[in-house]
């Protein structure tokens, strides 16, 4: 019984370490999923919203990456979800912010350019793995994370969280992460 008892706290201490690990992409430098935007990263303090605030654009230092950020509603502007892509001239317009950043890379070292073979090996098998046939072949790969896996979506009372990632010919071109509603 004694032996048992033991067993069993190992195994629930081992379950707990591995939802404090989940989800593995949480921000991109000092702009984190549920915080407020930090402008440490930024060209200017004043930053340029759209769609009555919900929403703000990034362009990285050399001009190759675009950040949009989604926030939460009310006055604290949390950040609910992150997308990152390779830069487009049609994104450029008067609402665009501009960082310092030279690069948009997530806290577990994800960044547009990534092999899909180092990326899927770095996060694990993915919860869904989606072939997409559109002009070149596209690869969609989504983890979703529930919140009775993840102390960090249990912090902030959110049931889901998803990392999603699009790559074509084998390459990462658009990753997106942050919480989801059911």
């Amino acid at each position: 019984m004694r032996c048992f008892f033991i067993l069993f706290i190992i195994l629930n201490s081992l379950g707990l370490v591995a939802s404090q690990t989940l989800p593995s992409t949480v921000g991109i430098n000092e702009i984190k999923i549920g915080q407020i935007l930090s402008t440490t990263h930024l060209a200017s303090k004043k930053v340029k919203f759209f769609l009555d605030g919900e929403k703000a654009k990034f362009v990285n230092l050399s001009r190759t990456q675009v950040m949009t950020l989604d926030f939460c509603c009310g006055v604290n502007h949390e950040i609910q979800r992150i997308n990152v892509k390779f830069f487009d001239r049609e994104l450029m317009n008067e609402d665009i912010n501009f960082s310092k950043l030279k690069e948009f890379t997530t806290n577990s070292g994800i960044s547009l350019g990534m092999k899909q073979n180092i990326l899927l090996s770095k996060l694990g098998k993915p919860t869904r793995l989606q072939q997409e046939k559109q002009e070149k072949s596209d690869t969609i790969a989504m983890y979703v994370t529930e919140q009775s896996e993840s102390k960090f979506l249990q912090e902030f009372d959110m049931p889901l969280y998803y990392e999603k990632f699009i790559f074509s010919d084998g390459f990462l071109k658009e990753y997106e992460f942050g919480f989801e509603y059911p």
